[in-house]
């Protein structure tokens, strides 16, 4: 079983169980970024990944609260897309597995 520590006591976590306590949306949200990953084909879900699919959200609640602070929701959607795809190449350039398998169409 994973362990989270924040601090001196690590907590042992059931990612399963910690999935099903997900609200709709939530669950929505992380099923979105691992598909998001997946067509990347990256190995693992990042945060921007679930801040790119909170921002997707037209009328939902991150939409709201950029709007009341006075953020450009597409304009840091767009940030948020630059930065994944700067991230890739960062991982391409460093994997040597990653760069094989884009390039030979895998």
């Amino acid at each position: 079983m994973p362990r989270l520590s924040s601090g001196e006591d690590p907590i042992l976590v059931e990612p399963k169980a910690l999935v099903r306590r997900l609200t709709r949306t939530a669950t929505r949200l992380l099923e979105a970024a691992v598909a998001h990953a997946a067509e990347r084909r990256d190995y693992e879900i990042v945060v921007e990944q679930l801040l790119l699919e909170m921002l997707r959200v037209e009328d939902g609640d991150s939409a709201r609260l950029l709007h009341q602070l006075g953020v450009d929701r597409l304009k840091l959607l767009a940030r948020v897309e630059r930065a994944l795809r700067r991230t890739r190449k960062r991982k391409l350039v460093s994997d040597p597995d990653l760069r094989s398998s884009t390039s030979s169409g895998k």
